[in-house]
């Protein structure tokens, strides 16, 4: 458990320098630039980007507070939080990752109860903050390594694909052409299947309307179409792509993979 926001755990501390933006206006800390809010005069606000952490407390508390500053300070903390510790340039990302899932609150001597504790009593929301954002910034990267990794395992594909496809007698030209067909008719059925979804999703909006009926099935009506206008597109050109498709599988298959391996490479792209 993290108590203390001194040494070690400095960089927790709104009083920490940090160059943070708030509704136009960079201040130098976390504090300076919550005590500014505290006031919607833009030019009192202004005063606050002079201000060390404590004077810019010191200050604040001679403003006269907004009159919503009851129902939006926890709110406004919680965004200079974030976009202090999603700088990465401040350094101090890293560091509130490291930080693992150790509980965080500032004990204090000062009788703040509201954003820390005081003899181990109090709300301690400036702390839930901090495990809030630690959460979300660790959600964010893990998120971004998967869609990476998803990056590379297509780019993959289609380069292992591509390379079959050649080594099968196509030219890149035209082993280029099947794989892009292939790639425009799973966009073509994506875009199907979300439309339907939209529609049935929006169907609930009206359970008690007649004409629930007749918008399902005008949607089941025009899908079928589409689905009929690719056969059609498809035709002449589907029966030589079938053809390079069949050439590609036969020299998977002798470069060493199991048929079934095979056949999963190429049907990602049909």
């Amino acid at each position: 458990m993290i108590t203390s926001f001194r040494g070690d755990y400095w960089f927790l501390s709104n009083f920490s320098l940090a160059v943070v933006d708030f509704e136009g206006i960079t201040f130098t800390s976390v504090e300076a630039a919550f005590q500014a809010a505290k006031t919607l005069d833009i030019e009192e606000r202004k005063r606050f980007t002079r201000y060390q952490p404590g004077e810019a407390k010191k200050e604040g508390r001679k403003l006269k507070l907004r009159s919503d500053w009851e129902e939006v300070k926890d709110d406004i903390m919680y965004k200079l939080v974030y976009a202090k510790f999603s700088n990465v340039s401040l350094g101090y990302k890293d560091k509130l990752l490291k930080t693992g899932d150790e509980y965080i609150r500032e004990e204090n001597t000062w009788g703040d109860r509201y954003w820390g504790t005081c003899n181990g009593i109090g709300q301690n929301k400036l702390g839930k903050i901090l495990m809030r954002v630690r959460e979300e910034l660790r959600a964010e990267d893990n998120k971004k390594l998967i869609i990476k990794k998803q990056n590379k395992a297509f780019s993959d594909g289609i380069n292992t694909a591509l390379n079959n496809l050649i080594e099968s007698g196509m030219s890149e030209e035209e082993a280029r052409k099947v794989l892009s067909f292939y790639w425009y008719i799973f966009i073509e059925e994506l875009f199907n299947i979300i439309g339907c979804w939209h529609i049935m999703k929006n169907l609930k909006l009206f359970e008690d309307d007649e004409s629930d009926d007749k918008i399902f099935y005008d949607a089941l009506a025009r899908e079928k179409q589409i689905r009929d206008d690719l056969q059609d597109r498809m035709s002449a050109e589907q029966r030589g792509i079938n053809r390079g498709m069949h050439l590609a599988l036969n020299n998977l298959i002798k470069s060493g993979m199991s048929e079934e391996e095979a056949r999963k490479l190429l049907n990602f792209y049909q």
